[in-house]
């Protein structure tokens, strides 16, 4: 399931990339036939925005509790901001609530522009809190990985809107995905998909910094000389 979510957060994210770089592209276009084909561009743009946070969300939510009827159910009533969202965006059609496209074909924004925006903090701040919330249930690098990927997307949509022009929303979102797919591929080589449990080199790395730690808070170096005696005292020591 969780290998489905993060597929699917990427191939948006791509899909996203895409259209965006095409909207630049045909905005302000002289053709008559580039005003429709914007709007629906916009319409994609829109609908798609916070679509990735969300399963950013669903990602994080099953990822702490597990992929039970619960969360599904849970998961699903947090959709209706994403369907709302949707259905405002689609009034770009005909007018347009969040954006509008002139008879000049220039893109401006709409006076509910800000909803997706709100929609899509709304579910990075509702990760964030889930992942605060349950610290415990996540390692160090875990925690950090979760962490940087509502971090770095909510900084690169605040300098877009602050400074107008440049696109960082969605570069930053796919260097957050680029962060989580290192992560997921290191944890899949560290865990056996079938079984579970640790492989060998996730073992030795975790002795290797265990050991570490142990020599640190305790000054104990010959580790070839190791005994029951010496592993009680060091257990009492740590």
């Amino acid at each position: 399931m969780l290998n489905r979510i993060f597929l699917a957060m990427a191939k948006v994210t791509i899909v996203e990339l895409l259209v965006e770089a095409a909207t630049i592209i045909v905005n302000r276009r002289p053709e008559i036939w580039m005003v429709p084909v914007s709007k629906i561009l916009h319409v994609i743009l829109f609908c798609l925005n916070p679509s990735v946070i969300y399963l950013w969300c669903c990602f994080a939510a099953i990822w702490i509790f597990g992929e039970n009827r619960d969360t599904i159910k849970r998961l699903n009533i947090l959709a209706i901001p994403l369907l709302i969202n949707a259905l405002l965006s689609c009034t770009g059609l005909y007018g347009g609530l969040i954006f509008r496209i002139t008879e000049d074909n220039i893109y401006k924004h709409g006076t509910l522009f800000y909803v997706t925006g709100a929609v899509s903090y709304i579910y990075l701040i509702h990760s964030c809190a889930l992942i605060l919330r349950d610290k415990r249930k996540f390692s160090r690098s875990e925690f950090h990985a979760f962490i940087s990927f509502a971090v770095i997307p909510s900084i690169g949509g605040l300098l877009q809107v602050l400074f107008h022009g440049p696109l960082l929303m969605w570069a930053a979102t796919g260097m957050a995905t680029i962060v989580i797919f290192i992560y997921l591929q290191q944890k899949m080589m560290e865990v056996d998909t079938l079984t579970g449990a640790w492989t060998r080199g996730a073992f030795e790395n975790y002795i290797e910094k265990r050991v570490a730690k142990i020599t640190k808070e305790t000054g104990f170096t010959n580790w070839s000389r190791l005994t029951l005696r010496s592993l009680s005292f060091l257990s009492d020591k740590v």
